[in-house]
């Protein structure tokens, strides 16, 4: 029996982060038969709840029909929810939000929270990587990016561009325990994810109370590549007529099919992180380091080189 046509809040939330197997974890979880997670993911909606989707940024017209900032619209999405099932989203860019946490506690103040952390420098590197790969990074050097994201956030661009701030999880981290007490909040690492999945996956179960019977089907998802000829996919992105005639006569799968066919035919080697930059790099995430080691209890020496 579903629940009523209004909606509902779900029961539970992975937060993030980006490019570190949340989307993974989330397609696991929908195959689970306890739980419900709508189609959409990356609603956004307490990270943008009653702002305008007034971004001036590549991708700007994609985020205004996906993102949700109407509560009556977000609930929607959970309507058809069994009775007894747990119903959940994943939304990566929650765990870096600065409203995030006081909105969702505010609607939903018993959540189960669940984020996954990679090493942060690889994690950043990933995120600029994935961008090139889908036409929303123009620039072809990383650290340059890096340099651009105050202007570009100044010029109205979606914080996505801002590649090192999403890997400063120990702030977010105590951002988050100051609206849930530390039960709530599962956090895990994503060497873990990468090596032992289904141990994560019985963690995670059992963090939003739900059975798990071991046999959880885990697919890769969001994997980055690097494209030969950026400006294919900068053309392939763009909001224009020929996009916008192919949604209307082609359907999702082969356009799906299109476009990653175009993607392994433009790949090409993927350019490495500099080792002087690395160095910088860690040197900048050093104290958030030491405090997702103090929230956690986890010794992170790996993410210091």
């Amino acid at each position: 029996m579903a629940t009523a046509a209004s909606g509902r809040f779900p029961d539970f939330f992975i937060i993030g982060s980006a490019k570190a197997g949340s989307t993974a974890l989330w397609q696991a979880l929908r195959r689970h038969p306890e739980i419900f997670m709508p189609a959409l993911k990356e609603p956004n909606f307490f990270a943008y709840k009653g702002h305008p989707l007034d971004f001036r940024c590549p991708g700007a017209v994609e985020v205004a029909g996906t993102w949700i900032t109407d509560e009556a619209v977000y609930k929607r999405l959970f309507a058809d929810c069994p009775n007894g099932s747990r119903a959940g989203e994943g939304s990566a860019g929650y765990l870096a939000s600065a409203s995030a946490p006081g909105e969702l506690a505010a609607a939903v103040p018993d959540a189960r929270l669940v984020t996954i952390l990679r090493h942060p420098v690889d994690r950043a590197f990933s995120h600029w990587l994935f961008y090139r790969q889908s036409g929303r990074e123009s620039l072809a050097d990383f650290e340059a990016a890096i340099a651009a994201a105050p202007d570009r956030l100044s010029a109205g661009w979606r914080p996505g561009w801002d590649y090192l701030h999403f890997g400063c999880y120990g702030t977010q981290l105590d951002r988050w325990l100051q609206c849930f007490d530390r039960r709530q909040l599962l956090v895990l690492f994503y060497e873990d994810w990468k090596s032992h999945p289904q141990q994560v996956l019985r963690q995670v179960c059992d963090h939003i109370g739900v059975g798990y019977d071991g046999d959880i089907p885990v697919t890769s998802e969001n994997t980055t590549s690097y494209p030969r000829w950026p400006a294919i996919v900068r053309w392939m992105s763009a909001d224009t007529p020929v996009r916008r005639l192919a949604h209307r006569l082609m359907s999702a799968r082969f356009r799906d099919a299109i476009t990653n066919s175009t993607r392994i035919v433009n790949a090409t080697a993927k350019p490495q992180l500099a080792p002087a930059a690395r160095v910088r790099l860690l040197q900048y995430y050093a104290k958030e380091t030491d405090l997702v080691e103090a929230i956690t209890g986890r010794e992170l020496s790996a993410w210091r080189r």
